[in-house]
């Protein structure tokens, strides 16, 4: 039919096709294409190599304060009152113990430490020196009712006389038992003799020489002799019972002498302990006292008959020069990542107070950390290694409780293994 193509039309066209998409294919790739693929293998090697060389550090955040090792002491009033009296100037040095200030209250401060003295010394044959002394006059008054009643018992002389009195009887009754033996001793030799001039007359009795009566007279001084001699015995027996008798109220009377003083000697340590107790009271509620040597500071102008309130912050202790020389950091390392810090790890600190673009960092390292948190935190230490000296050489002057942020530095690793552990991660754990 006139419309239908021949069929040996179709074929060059067919196999011109062939040949146009041989030509392209079999035509050589231009430049762009050549260097293509190496260009990416060249980026590949370079960002790997670039991973392999850079390396930063990973570090831990914890913030901190600059401190001694010997922290500043805070002062704050213990209650609401007037000062009294300021014993201190802004910036003087105190020492340890020393009184700063005194609330208002109805005592002298010198009454108090003179009877503090008293109390250090003995007390027992002292009277307590009265004065100003304030609510604590009541535990000194009876601590000195004890003190007087446990020395006039001390100085009473019925005792001494009543067991001088029992020495006495006993000395005498020692002394008669003395001449009682002496007498005993006599007796029995003439209780002897008489026996032998009885046995005498009795011999010459019954060959009629004697008489009968001279018999029974020799019998008589021997019978005589014997009831002599008996109640000898007898007497020295009760002067034994006596001497036990008065040896056993001296022991008595000695007993009863050693509890009383005892007694009172108790009473009066009571009341002693009381009193201290009292005044260490007294001490705590009245005065303002620096518990380490130092500098006195004040955090605002203050004055005698200025009101502070309860638990208002008036003076710092600060301690002294040589301390601050070994200034540390101290502060909470949040629990998160916590475990990745160690002792000895280096760190970086950044003074809130001097802007580190200016200044720079104290370098510093980790010297203790906690084995148990607080809050979801851990208490850590950092030692100072180059003083105040900032990474810029800068020297920064010393400031209690200046605080920084601390950069700890865990593990300075390289890029190429972060990005394997992201791939592990997403590997392994997903």
């Amino acid at each position: 039919m006139p419309g239908n193509v021949p069929s040996n039309q179709v074929e060059p066209d067919a196999g011109g096709g062939r040949a146009a998409v041989q030509e392209m294919l079999g035509a050589p790739p231009g430049w762009a294409l050549r260097w293509g693929i190496s260009a990416v293998f060249a980026s590949v090697v370079l960002l790997l190599a670039g991973a392999w060389l850079i390396r930063y550090p990973d570090t831990v955040t914890a913030q901190v304060v600059l401190a001694t090792p010997q922290p500043a002491i805070r002062i704050v009033a213990p209650r609401s009152g007037k000062l009294q009296r300021l014993l201190v100037k802004d910036g003087e040095m105190v020492g340890p113990g020393q009184t700063l200030a005194v609330l208002e209250n109805p005592a002298v401060l010198e009454d108090i430490q003179t009877l503090q003295q008293w109390l250090e010394k003995d007390t027992l044959r002292a009277s307590a020196p009265g004065a100003q002394l304030g609510t604590l006059q009541a535990p000194v008054a009876q601590l000195q009712r004890n003190l007087e009643a446990y020395q006039f018992f001390l100085r009473r002389s019925d005792w001494a006389k009543r067991m001088h009195s029992l020495r006495n009887q006993q000395e005498q009754l020692s002394a008669l038992s003395e001449a009682q033996a002496q007498k005993l001793e006599v007796l029995q030799a003439e209780r002897e003799l008489a026996q032998t001039n009885f046995k005498r007359n009795e011999a010459l009795a019954a060959s009629g020489n004697v008489s009968q009566l001279d018999k029974e007279q020799a019998q008589l001084a021997v019978l005589r002799l014997e009831r002599e001699i008996r109640e000898v015995e007898a007497e020295r027996l009760r002067n034994a019972l006596e001497a036990e008798r008065n040896n056993a109220l001296l022991i008595t009377l000695q007993q009863e002498q050693q509890n009383g003083a005892q007694d009172l000697k108790l009473a009066c340590e009571e009341s002693k302990a009381n009193l201290k107790a009292a005044m260490e009271a007294w001490q705590q509620n009245h005065l303002l006292r620096a518990a380490m040597a130092g500098q006195a500071a004040f955090h605002q102008p203050l004055t005698a008959g200025q009101y502070v309130e309860e638990g208002q912050l008036v003076m710092t202790v600060l301690p002294e020069s040589g301390e601050r020389s070994a200034a540390l950091a101290r502060g909470y390392l949040p629990a998160q990542n916590a475990g990745r810090v160690d002792t000895g790890m280096q760190a970086r600190l950044f003074l809130d107070a001097y802007p580190e673009q200016q200044y720079g960092a104290l370098r510093a390292e980790v010297r203790h950390i906690a084995p148990i948190p607080e809050q979801q935190a851990y208490y850590i230490e950092l030692a100072l290694t180059e003083g105040l000296q900032t990474t810029y050489g800068q020297e920064l002057p010393f400031s209690q409780e200046l605080s920084a942020r601390a950069n700890i530095i865990t593990e300075d690793r390289r890029l190429l293994f972060r990005l394997f552990d992201q791939l592990r991660s997403l590997w392994e754990n997903y």
